[in-house]
């Protein structure tokens, strides 16, 4: 089966173009695949490319990180850092019998190495294959998770639309890439035995990259959900800068966890797992307020953690996979366009 059954192959798997691209991010001459293509990881992958044809390929590639720095101070303004899994509420162990939630000392899974602002002029999929990722040669070629996860977040910054037209959702936005890797010579045998990843969350992790189906019959992959939260959340509302019903909005969105699915899709390279979150379809709502908001963030500090969400007593606690802090910063700055799709292996 080379195709995932959510749906999230497009031709080319890269943007409004439909052109066709390689398992590593390069682009087919003619515009056609070089090989079918599927939304399901596995180590196999790695073995895809040697080193040589990875090194060619990422001299025609944009550096990731070049625009916006990691924060070296807790009131730094336009950055980014890597909040710890102790500020999201989660689901405790007991969860399914008392309801209640808490707040883990475990540290993220996957460590932030950098975060990128592009403008565009329509919605990009699978940024990645346009970076250059980070390397992932400390960690062992049977690690059974992806080395590096790739998130990207679709925004509009057109006016929110009630109907999608004959063009659905899409036009002018930007997209938020956050690139993070496993901690170098990860070894998932002794991350367990340490307590850094909790057994459970491994087996999850295997069947979400699998794009397996849980015994409940539903996609693994329907358990992504991310957990917003908002430190500063009284002092930016405080600023007056926003009416009443945009602060009632966030303050009912503070630490709700939210499911991905279904503005979601999936793509693969050797090396990595990108999740595309596209915001473009999100509810009338919720994009009329963001549109409202946008030139507000910059008062903002807004964190994130991806978790899946644990159903059943063997899947909890939950734990933090990934996590992402935007400290202040300014969305209405003139971010860079874009980078260009590489070359074929075959051309570069």
């Amino acid at each position: 089966r080379w195709f995932g059954r959510v749906g999230s192959f497009r031709r080319g798997g890269d943007d409004k173009q439909g052109t066709g691209s390689y398992l590593d991010g390069g682009q087919h001459p003619n515009g056609r695949a070089s090989r079918p293509r599927t939304s399901t990881w596995e180590r196999a992958l790695r073995t895809q490319l040697s080193g040589e044809q990875r090194a060619k390929l990422d001299k025609h590639k944009s550096e990731s990180g070049k625009h916006l720095m990691r924060a070296r101070t807790g009131d730094q303004r336009h950055c980014w850092d890597q909040p710890g899994g102790n500020l999201f509420p989660l689901r405790s162990r007991n969860y399914l019998r008392d309801r209640k939630k808490t707040k883990s000392s475990v540290p993220p899974l996957y460590t932030l190495k950098s975060v990128d602002f592009f403008k565009c002029d329509a919605k990009v999929c699978h940024i990645a294959q346009r970076l250059k990722l980070p390397s992932t040669e400390t960690i062992p070629e049977d690690c059974p998770i992806p080395p590096l996860l790739v998130v990207n977040w679709q925004a509009p910054y057109y006016p929110a639309k009630l109907f999608g037209g004959k063009e659905g959702y899409d036009g002018p936005g930007i997209i938020v890439v956050a690139v993070y890797a496993l901690r170098e010579g990860f070894i998932a045998e002794e991350e367990v035995e340490a307590g850094r990843l909790f057994p459970h969350t491994l087996d999850l992790l295997k069947r979400f990259c699998a794009d397996a189906t849980e015994a409940d019959k539903t996609p693994t992959r329907d358990r992504l959900k991310m957990i917003p939260a908002m430190p500063n959340l009284d002092d930016w509302c405080a600023t007056g800068t926003f009416g009443r019903a945009e602060q009632a909005l966030l303050r009912r969105f503070q630490n709700k966890p939210m499911l991905c699915r279904p503005q979601v899709k999936y793509f693969v390279g050797p090396e990595y797992l990108e999740v595309d979150v596209d915001i473009h379809l999100y509810k009338y709502a919720v994009r009329r307020y963001f549109h409202s908001l946008k030139q507000h963030i910059k008062h903002a500090v807004l964190d994130l953690a991806f978790t899946l969400e644990g159903r059943d007593a063997e899947q909890l606690p939950e734990q933090v996979i990934a996590s992402i802090r935007l400290q202040k910063v300014d969305f209405m700055v003139d971010f860079p366009k874009v980078p260009p799709l590489p070359p074929p292996p075959a051309l570069a």
